[in-house]
């Protein structure tokens, strides 16, 4: 059956170029994830370690080119342009159909680039797209250059029998994948209706003025319970009854093992949105922000080698650091973010006059306390005067100069916490 020709390639080479390329796509994708958060992330809809939209977008892009164009040397221009033209809008073309169909079946936004500029409806936007033509451009070119790029030959029987396998586990995973998107459907359709009915009942008792959103959210339906005893208690029985099954229902639904069948989804799409229960959607990603941030408080609280210590600052060794004015910076390392679980760390930083820190974009929280000297700080197009004193916090991804422009040492002690570890 997979000798079955279909526009020149068998229909195992249609399979295995899915397979491969469906791969090398949650590949990329998990890399370029665990580079920008710093943690693994099991990208794609499916559970297993495949993207399907990569595999299909090379196995069209590739019967499209062959039958448009042929092949030629890698430095022929018109043959570059016309290969990066078809693959762009083929990907593109591809993204925009998959982001509509799954919205259509789901109700699911599962990827938006609203925030980025010419986008269209979310689902695709040219930054993007320039990235695909160029990513799909160079695995045509390794495909030219090893003959592989329309078809391979022979394989033996092994091709064959794997393929059959891996058909098995695909059925298996998509259907336990497309099943677990409508379950997660209905399960934020229900708590939609839970919040709703739990606010309204708020509204109805006079209980608005509680703080009813951030403590339903961080898993403290107790507390927030307590806290409205004594006002229910001049209620009588049955609202008293009514808003407690109320507050009931909403905790039980946030409860761990009705939750955590959805954390794939959760991790894998951190754009997914609902059209009609987008408030339901950010009280489950709370709620796993939450337990990963008492996880991590309590791998703190375990670590044998976190004990109390005091040190002088003028005691740690001084090591040359980079700066882009001349080799005039020292850091003295006071805590290591190697030696904490929590990823964060401590450092004195020295800056001779008329040098300054390297221009940077912090990929951490960093906090910066001047204790000698004077600095010009300039950061999201702006300049900033400090002095002793003074202190700057700057988030995550900020662009970043601290100057000296004293005539003494520049003496800066900087904070930093990787807070993605948290979250």
């Amino acid at each position: 059956m997979l000798e079955i020709q279909l526009g020149g390639w068998s229909l195992l080479e249609y399979f295995w170029y899915f397979a491969a390329f469906s791969f090398f796509g949650w590949l990329l994708e998990v890399v370029y994830y665990a580079w920008k958060e710093r943690r693994f992330v099991n990208r794609g809809f499916l559970f297993g370690p495949f993207c399907p939209i990569y595999g299909l977008g090379t196995v069209a892009f590739l019967r499209i080119a062959n039958g448009l164009i042929r092949p030629a040397p890698t430095g022929d221009v018109l043959f570059l342009l016309q290969v990066f033209a078809i693959v762009t809008l083929v990907t593109t073309l591809m993204e925009l159909g998959a982001g509509g169909l799954l919205e259509i079946l789901f109700d699911q936004k599962w990827w938006d680039y609203s925030d980025c500029r010419w986008n269209l409806m979310g689902y695709i936007c040219l930054r993007f797209s320039l990235y695909w033509g160029i990513g799909g451009t160079m695995a045509y070119l390794f495909l030219v250059d090893r003959g592989l790029h329309d078809g391979f030959t022979g394989g033996g029987p092994g091709l064959t029998y794997g393929a059959y396998l891996l058909s098995a586990y695909f059925v298996a995973d998509i259907t336990k994948s497309v099943d677990l998107a409508f379950r997660l459907k209905i399960f934020l359709r229900e708590l939609a209706e839970a919040a709703d009915d739990l606010r309204e009942r708020v509204l109805d008792f006079n209980l608005g003025d509680l703080r009813l959103e951030a403590t339903i959210r961080r898993g403290r339906l107790e507390e927030y319970l307590s806290e409205i005893q004594a006002r229910l208690g001049q209620l009588t029985e049955e609202p008293r009854k009514s808003m407690e099954m109320a507050v009931h229902r909403y905790a039980a639904l946030l409860q761990k093992e009705r939750i955590n069948p959805f954390r794939h989804f959760i991790h894998a799409f951190p754009r997914l949105r609902y059209r009609r229960m987008d408030d339901a959607l950010d009280i489950v990603r709370e709620r796993f922000f939450v337990s990963r941030v008492l996880r991590r408080m309590e791998q703190r609280r375990s670590a044998r080698h976190l004990e109390p210590r005091i040190g002088r600052m003028a005691d740690a060794p001084a090591a040359p650091a980079k700066s882009d004015f001349g080799p005039a910076l020292a850091a003295r390392q006071l805590v290591a973010r190697e030696e904490h679980p929590g990823n964060w760390g401590m450092q004195l930083l020295e800056v001779e006059p008329n040098n300054a820190l390297s221009p940077q974009s912090n990929r951490s929280p960093r906090i910066y306390v001047v204790l000698e000297g004077r600095a010009r700080a300039l950061f999201n197009g702006q300049v900033h005067s400090m002095e002793k004193g003074h202190y700057i916090f700057t988030p995550d991804r900020t662009e970043l100069v601290i100057r000296n422009i004293g005539p003494e040492t520049l003496v800066l002690l900087s904070v930093l916490s990787d807070d993605r570890d948290l979250g």
